[in-house]
């Protein structure tokens, strides 16, 4: 590897949001991301490119989801070169990591042996986890540059935080715990949510409760919330009795927190 401070960050096309969004985060903590769409210029052979990078490399990430794993296409022979490369690295050293993005398993025998990060269940824990593998590496200072001028493999970072107000929702939910357990014992976070809305599933005595809305507590008694890419899981208990819930972003009409913010959806 001539390189052995890059990371190469492979994905399919239909991922581009998420693998900017790790791009960018990996970039914030100072690591060298080898992207095609940041680092390639304008008449590079790309495959020979991307081929280059991949053996320069010292870690790739692999995005994992059902658009990567089912289709044809380069992201298919970037896996191919990866796994060749891994044959020359001693046993026991890490360069494959690969991270799911959703509830998939990859095609590929010799991923099934590695551990996986699962950024669909939590996407803060998940790029800690990434984190904790590139620590070694050699920091690369983040620069802010002008987007007019071509600035090669930094290409100005054209990340959009928010496509709409479910990835909104979302991105609050994912830095709340797995559990109740918070340091400031009187904070909490309201969400008020229509009980009937598509992929939202509750028990059906709690919609005869709530033929409309209803709003949960994420305070003190909270178990296991997992905040997927369309809806979040939780178990909460109504009359001393654990339920489990799984409502959609889209079905969420307002959250509000006791540190002093409110969000309502636009009807």
């Amino acid at each position: 590897m001539a390189n052995s401070n890059k990371v190469f960050l492979s994905y399919a096309r239909e991922d581009h949001r998420i693998a900017e969004r790790i791009y960018l985060d990996l970039r914030r903590a100072e690591i060298n991301v080898w992207m095609d769409t940041k680092c390639l210029l304008p008449g590079q052979d790309w495959k020979r490119e991307v081929k280059k990078s991949i053996k320069e490399s010292a870690y790739f990430i692999a995005l994992i989801s059902s658009k990567s794993i089912n289709k044809r296409g380069y992201v298919q022979s970037e896996m191919k070169e990866a796994l060749n490369v891994a044959t020359e690295i001693p046993s026991g050293q890490i360069f494959i990591i690969p991270v799911r993005l959703e509830n998939v398993t990859p095609i590929d025998d010799e991923l099934l042996h590695l551990n996986w990060v699962d950024l669909y269940q939590s996407y803060n824990k998940g790029i800690g986890r990434i984190l904790s593998v590139l620590a070694n590496l050699q920091k690369e200072q983040l620069q802010f540059l002008d987007p007019v001028v071509p600035v090669g493999f930094r290409a100005p970072i054209d990340y959009e935080p928010f496509v709409n107000y479910a990835e909104f929702v979302r991105e609050i939910l994912s830095r709340y715990p797995d559990a109740g357990h918070f340091i400031d014992k009187k904070h909490a976070l309201y969400i008020t949510y229509e009980t009937t809305t598509h992929e939202t599933s509750i028990p059906e005595h709690l919609i005869t409760q709530y033929p409309d809305k209803m709003t949960i507590v994420l305070q003190h008694q909270f178990r296991n919330l997992m905040v997927n890419d369309k809806w979040m899981v939780i178990d909460l208990w109504f009359n001393q009795v654990k339920e489990t819930l799984r409502i959609s972003y889209d079905s969420i009409v307002e959250l509000a927190s006791t540190i002093g913010f409110r969000v309502t959806r636009e009807v």
